[in-house]
Protein backbone atom coordinates (compact mmCIF):
# COMPACT_ATOMS: atom_id res chain seq x y z
CA UNK A 1 0.00 0.00 0.00
CA UNK A 2 1.16 3.10 -0.70
CA UNK A 3 2.07 6.03 2.12
CA UNK A 4 -0.46 8.41 -0.03
CA UNK A 5 -2.98 5.84 0.19
CA UNK A 6 -2.17 4.94 3.70
CA UNK A 7 -2.11 8.67 5.01
CA UNK A 8 -5.44 9.20 3.21
CA UNK A 9 -7.08 6.69 5.19
CA UNK A 10 -5.97 7.99 8.18
CA UNK A 11 -7.02 11.45 7.54
CA UNK A 12 -10.73 10.10 6.89
CA UNK A 13 -10.64 8.36 9.58
CA UNK A 14 -9.45 11.05 12.08
CA UNK A 15 -8.60 10.47 16.17
CA UNK A 16 -10.96 9.80 18.64
CA UNK A 17 -12.38 12.71 20.25
CA UNK A 18 -11.39 13.39 23.72
CA UNK A 19 -14.95 13.99 25.75
CA UNK A 20 -14.65 16.66 28.04
CA UNK A 21 -16.44 15.55 31.13
CA UNK A 22 -19.60 16.38 31.93
CA UNK A 23 -20.69 19.85 32.97
CA UNK A 24 -23.13 20.91 35.54
CA UNK A 25 -26.68 21.47 34.05
CA UNK A 26 -25.47 19.84 30.63
CA UNK A 27 -27.55 16.67 30.96
CA UNK A 28 -24.54 14.30 31.73
CA UNK A 29 -24.28 12.64 34.62
CA UNK A 30 -23.82 15.80 37.01
CA UNK A 31 -26.66 17.93 38.46
CA UNK A 32 -26.81 21.50 38.27
CA UNK A 33 -25.55 21.91 42.08
CA UNK A 34 -24.32 18.32 42.12
CA UNK A 35 -27.46 16.72 42.60
CA UNK A 36 -31.21 16.19 41.64
CA UNK A 37 -33.07 18.73 39.77
CA UNK A 38 -36.39 19.66 38.73
CA UNK A 39 -36.52 17.73 35.84
CA UNK A 40 -35.31 14.16 37.63
CA UNK A 41 -38.32 11.95 37.46
CA UNK A 42 -38.95 10.40 40.73
CA UNK A 43 -42.05 9.61 43.01
CA UNK A 44 -43.04 12.96 44.65
CA UNK A 45 -41.77 12.28 48.13
CA UNK A 46 -39.10 14.11 50.52
CA UNK A 47 -37.49 10.43 51.12
CA UNK A 48 -37.14 9.42 47.47
CA UNK A 49 -35.94 13.09 46.90
CA UNK A 50 -33.26 13.12 49.49
CA UNK A 51 -32.34 9.33 48.12
CA UNK A 52 -31.71 9.86 44.57
CA UNK A 53 -30.25 13.02 45.45
CA UNK A 54 -27.83 10.94 47.52
CA UNK A 55 -27.78 8.45 44.48
CA UNK A 56 -26.52 11.40 41.94
CA UNK A 57 -24.32 13.19 44.10
CA UNK A 58 -22.24 9.63 45.10
CA UNK A 59 -21.71 6.54 42.47
CA UNK A 60 -22.25 3.41 43.37
CA UNK A 61 -18.17 1.94 42.98
CA UNK A 62 -17.17 -1.90 42.88
CA UNK A 63 -20.46 -3.83 42.16
CA UNK A 64 -20.71 -6.87 40.48
CA UNK A 65 -24.71 -7.05 38.94
CA UNK A 66 -24.14 -10.63 37.04
CA UNK A 67 -20.95 -13.20 36.84
CA UNK A 68 -18.11 -11.91 34.87
CA UNK A 69 -19.32 -8.37 35.23
CA UNK A 70 -17.79 -5.59 37.06
CA UNK A 71 -19.37 -1.75 37.57
CA UNK A 72 -16.40 -0.36 38.50
CA UNK A 73 -18.65 2.87 38.86
CA UNK A 74 -21.98 3.89 38.29
CA UNK A 75 -23.24 7.05 38.22
CA UNK A 76 -26.56 8.22 38.02
CA UNK A 77 -27.70 11.47 36.14
CA UNK A 78 -30.37 14.19 37.44
CA UNK A 79 -32.36 13.90 34.15
CA UNK A 80 -32.45 9.79 34.71
CA UNK A 81 -29.60 9.03 32.89
CA UNK A 82 -26.92 5.98 33.99
CA UNK A 83 -23.23 5.51 32.90
CA UNK A 84 -21.18 2.54 34.03
CA UNK A 85 -17.59 1.93 33.64
CA UNK A 86 -17.68 -2.00 33.19
CA UNK A 87 -15.05 -4.58 33.51
CA UNK A 88 -16.11 -7.79 31.28
CA UNK A 89 -14.10 -11.12 32.31
CA UNK A 90 -14.51 -14.57 30.35
CA UNK A 91 -12.12 -17.41 31.10
CA UNK A 92 -9.65 -15.27 32.67
CA UNK A 93 -9.43 -12.56 30.15
CA UNK A 94 -10.63 -8.81 31.35
CA UNK A 95 -11.78 -6.06 28.83
CA UNK A 96 -13.19 -2.54 29.92
CA UNK A 97 -15.93 -1.14 28.41
CA UNK A 98 -18.96 1.30 29.12
CA UNK A 99 -22.63 0.57 29.35
CA UNK A 100 -25.47 3.69 29.92
CA UNK A 101 -29.34 3.82 29.92
CA UNK A 102 -31.94 5.35 31.84
CA UNK A 103 -32.91 4.69 35.99
CA UNK A 104 -36.30 5.18 37.63
CA UNK A 105 -36.73 4.81 41.12
CA UNK A 106 -39.69 3.28 43.29
CA UNK A 107 -40.87 5.15 46.32
CA UNK A 108 -37.94 4.83 49.16
CA UNK A 109 -38.40 2.84 51.99
CA UNK A 110 -36.51 5.87 53.37
CA UNK A 111 -33.84 8.52 52.90
CA UNK A 112 -31.24 6.69 53.10
CA UNK A 113 -32.83 3.17 51.63
CA UNK A 114 -34.67 2.82 48.16
CA UNK A 115 -35.30 0.44 45.26
CA UNK A 116 -34.08 1.57 41.16
CA UNK A 117 -34.68 0.01 38.41
CA UNK A 118 -31.92 0.30 35.60
CA UNK A 119 -32.93 -0.53 31.48
CA UNK A 120 -29.62 -0.90 29.70
CA UNK A 121 -30.12 1.32 26.57
CA UNK A 122 -25.89 1.20 24.79
CA UNK A 123 -23.13 -1.15 25.68
CA UNK A 124 -20.23 -1.09 24.45
CA UNK A 125 -19.29 -4.51 26.10
CA UNK A 126 -18.95 -7.55 24.01
CA UNK A 127 -21.96 -10.19 24.35
CA UNK A 128 -23.89 -7.88 25.99
CA UNK A 129 -27.31 -6.86 25.41
CA UNK A 130 -28.26 -3.14 24.41
CA UNK A 131 -31.32 -4.00 26.34
CA UNK A 132 -30.63 -5.88 29.96
CA UNK A 133 -32.34 -4.59 32.77
CA UNK A 134 -31.56 -4.67 36.29
CA UNK A 135 -33.80 -3.88 39.42
CA UNK A 136 -31.84 -2.77 42.76
CA UNK A 137 -31.52 -1.96 46.64
CA UNK A 138 -29.09 0.29 47.59
CA UNK A 139 -28.84 2.08 51.48
CA UNK A 140 -26.40 4.14 51.94
CA UNK A 141 -23.69 2.90 54.40
CA UNK A 142 -20.55 4.18 55.78
CA UNK A 143 -18.06 3.83 52.85
CA UNK A 144 -19.95 3.87 50.45
CA UNK A 145 -23.56 1.71 48.78
CA UNK A 146 -24.50 -1.56 49.87
CA UNK A 147 -25.94 -2.88 46.80
CA UNK A 148 -28.46 -6.16 46.22
CA UNK A 149 -29.77 -7.59 42.83
CA UNK A 150 -33.73 -8.00 43.69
Amino acid sequence: MSAFVLVSMMAMVGCAKEEAPAKPGGGGVVGKEGGITDETELPDDKDTRKFADGLVRNPVMGFSPAEGVRWESLKFGPKNHWEATTVITVGGESAECEESGRWTAEKADSDSKGTVMLKTKKSSCAGRSDSTEYRLGLTVQDNGWQVVVR
